[in-house]
């Protein structure tokens, strides 16, 4: 990417990804197969222009003056072309020597429009929810927080990001650049830099609300949900993990039945216990929970004909699309019937397949989870949970890693209630290494992500 700077910069009106012009019949623009719900007939020619998207902004409306036109007319263009650019139908570029510069495009509702007549504030500065990415051949800077995210393809543009006094450039190629940016959020007024760290909005992290507003609709026009992208294109990874018949495999006992207690009772006595040490886990212990928290109750083959594109399954917990994404392991220093490891539980055949032997591994985990609860002491049990991904991300897009999330949530409530039930001792962590996660585990990070760790154990004795 080299500098296109120069004396011919201008600013063009160009439509929106998705955004399509027809000028046949009674013109249009339509995107994501809605019409256009501003009226645009009388102004059809300069329409075209901007569905070519390389003409200059001020000569758009020199035609239109040209045309002898009432001022209403024009007027009326010009309010449409911000409101369609404040909805998302339009996108502003800079243009110098027929290459674009830079490109403000929607991915939300334009808050600052940088046609405004507006003074700019005299003092802008960089936000601190400004991301920045390389893309294939431009530098993405955006701030979820605002509608627009900012497209650089020249960087020398970058310096004018940091640049306090923005009064100070003179260059009027610059100068817009400078309100794309103030447009996009990248760039903010100093009242909106001291909001940003006062209670409320202060108390999000950065990347915590970008991850937040690209997950929700509202402030994210990227597909969102079951848009099913990578069909066709690769098959979707199968339903149930492969075991590996090279590794120590331990068949678990068949599991008794769940004491017979109310939901009330269960619901009711459910709590966190982070000490355990009267009663040791055993093996018959561990099946039982595994086996009525996760064990494949059956499986369904794709049924195009219903909408189910790929293999899924059925489990006791709830999971969307029947994905059931996330695999189980469990580290321990070892208990009646099973020793040190770090074991995959395998869910159709109830079975442990070993994964690690290594000490340091797991005493690096078990750790990890004591300070987690705050150094409440070693677990017997550890259960950590990752995510095949790929299963959510075949079928959804913007949303497969907050799904994931939530899944990990529900297979949390589900182990309270199972352990409650068998009158176990749960406890859910906020906080785990991955490292050492898909180390212990023998896993691939991008195949399997680290989302979660439960400690399990045998409980207190009851006072008298």
């Amino acid at each position: 990417m080299s500098s296109s700077l120069g004396h011919h910069s201008f600013l063009s009106v160009a439509l929106a990804p998705g955004a399509v012009f027809s000028s046949q019949g009674t013109p249009t623009i339509t995107l994501k197969d809605r019409e256009w719900p501003l009226p645009i007939e009388e102004h059809w020619a300069a329409w075209h222009d901007v569905a070519d998207g390389t003409i200059d902004y001020e000569v758009v409306l020199d035609k239109l003056s040209e045309g002898n036109l009432s001022s209403h007319h024009i007027a009326t263009f010009i309010n449409t072309v911000q409101q369609a650019m404040a909805l998302g139908w339009l996108e502003y570029r800079i243009i110098s020597n027929r290459k674009i510069l830079a490109k403000l495009r929607p991915i939300g509702k334009l808050l600052h429009n940088p046609l405004s007549k507006a003074l700019m504030p005299k003092v802008l500065t960089p936000s601190r929810f400004t991301t920045t990415r390389m893309e294939a051949d431009f530098i993405l800077a955006k701030n979820s927080r605002f509608g627009h995210a900012l497209d650089i393809y020249d960087p020398t543009l970058l310096i004018n990001l940091f640049s306090v006094h923005r009064n100070l450039i003179e260059d009027k190629t610059k100068q817009l650049f400078v309100k794309f940016a103030y447009a996009s959020g990248t760039l903010i007024d100093e009242e909106s830099a001291l909001l940003e760290q006062t209670p409320g909005l202060g108390f999000w992290e950065a990347h915590e609300l970008d991850f937040h507003n690209q997950s929700r609709l509202g402030n994210n026009l990227n597909p969102v949900g079951g848009v099913f992208s990578w069909k066709g294109k690769v098959p979707s990874l199968p339903a149930l993990k492969a075991p590996d018949i090279s590794r120590l495999t331990v068949k678990l006992p068949s599991a008794h039945e769940l004491p017979l207690l109310s939901l009330n009772d269960v619901i009711n006595l459910r709590k966190s216990i982070r000490e355990h040490g009267d009663r040791c886990m055993t093996l018959q212990d561990l099946s039982n929970f595994l086996w009525h928290s996760l064990r494949v109750k059956e499986v369904l083959e794709p049924n195009e004909a219903t909408g189910l594109f790929y293999e899924a399954s059925i489990r006791p917990y709830p999971c969307g699309g029947a994905a059931y994404e996330l695999e189980v392991y469990i580290a321990t220093l070892g208990f009646d019937g099973l020793n040190a490891g770090v074991w995959w539980y395998d869910p159709m055949n109830h079975t442990l397949e070993l994964r690690s032997d290594k000490s340091n591994l797991i005493d690096g985990l078990l750790q990890t989870a004591s300070i987690s609860a705050a150094g409440s002491g070693i677990p017997e049990v550890l259960l950590l949970i990752t995510s095949r991904l790929g299963r959510l991300s075949w079928k959804y897009r913007s949303i497969s890693y907050a799904v994931t999330l939530k899944h990990t949530g529900v297979l949390y409530q589900t182990f309270y209630m199972i352990a409650t039930a068998l009158g176990l001792a749960p406890c859910g962590l906020g906080a785990g290494n991955s490292v050492l996660a898909n180390l212990a585990t023998d896993t691939d990070p991008n195949d399997e992500a680290s989302v979660g760790e439960f400690m399990l154990g045998g409980p207190l004795k009851k006072a008298n």
